[in-house]
């Protein structure tokens, strides 16, 4: 058997309770086999005790646990970036390729010190980064704009950001930054500096790509008219440890799923 940490956010969307595992009643699970434990997987499907089958991941990659609960006879639409947004598919890396080239000797060297399945921050509940925030499949964002500010509220780790329009107050260094917006035509933009030293790309290879306090952050949200989808930019750049700017692009799709407690528990580092 494998196991996989998923929200309680995302498991109670599939009906999936603590009451539905019996103990000593056996789980069948298919899934990707973790690559650095024996007994760790990420889920695509698992047929209960009761019989019944779950699937969280659709062989084309999309994020079953995302799917509408309504979804209404016409595709849901909408004018603008403000409402709710969720990434559906896992496929894809929403970063340009050649990112590791721009890594300099000293952000090397921070990298060499980083284990992912030891020092992921997400194993502590804390959101990482916005980029991070951003790409979480399965949980919803709501974007929305409260006199002069943007409000971006993830269910991912319970993070609410925010983007003021005017002067941001001053704050302390840490993993969200402090971030200044422009909203023009429908496009937000959004500059954010302030980082503590942090993470920025948490799984790559057997390590994640680290960034120091001097990291800023360039975003843009726009509606794809095309496809209907939030366009979410991102560009980091970092003078100790980049030569030269991180970005990609992702694509989130309107939903109806409300926010919910993503009620992360600490995970042990046992491997």
């Amino acid at each position: 058997m494998c196991i996989r940490d998923w929200a309680s956010s995302i498991l109670a969307r599939k009906g999936i309770t603590k009451d539905r595992f019996p103990i000593g009643e056996p789980i069948a699970i298919t899934g990707a086999k973790a690559r650095r434990h024996p007994t760790r997987c990420e889920i695509s499907s698992a047929r209960l005790p009761d019989g019944e089958t779950v699937t969280m991941r659709s062989e084309q990659g999309h994020a079953n646990i995302a799917v509408n609960p309504d979804t209404p006879e016409k595709k849901l639409i909408r004018e603008s970036i403000f409402g709710l947004w969720v990434r559906d598919s896992f496929s894809g890396a929403p970063v340009r390729p050649g990112f590791l080239e721009t890594i300099t000797e000293a952000g090397k060297q921070a990298n060499s010190q980083y284990v992912g399945s030891r020092d992921d921050p997400t194993r502590d509940c804390r959101p990482v980064n916005p980029v991070r925030a951003m790409f979480a499949p399965g949980t919803p964002t709501e974007i929305r704009q409260e006199q002069d500010r943007i409000v971006i509220q993830h269910e991912f780790m319970d993070t609410t950001r925010i983007v003021y329009l005017d002067t941001p107050p001053a704050t302390e260094p840490g993993e969200m930054g402090s971030s200044t917006g422009r909203l023009e035509n429908g496009v937000l933009t959004v500059e954010t500096n302030t980082f503590a030293p942090g993470v920025l790309l948490t799984h790559v290879r057997d390590s994640g790509i680290l960034h120091s306090d001097q990291m800023t952050l360039a975003e843009s949200f726009s509606i794809d008219r095309e496809t209907g989808q939030l366009i979410y930019r991102w560009e980091a750049t970092d003078p100790l440890y980049f030569t030269g700017p991180i970005g990609g692009q992702l694509g989130l799709s309107p939903t109806l799923l409300p926010i919910s407690e993503f009620d992360c528990e600490p995970q042990k580092t046992d491997y």
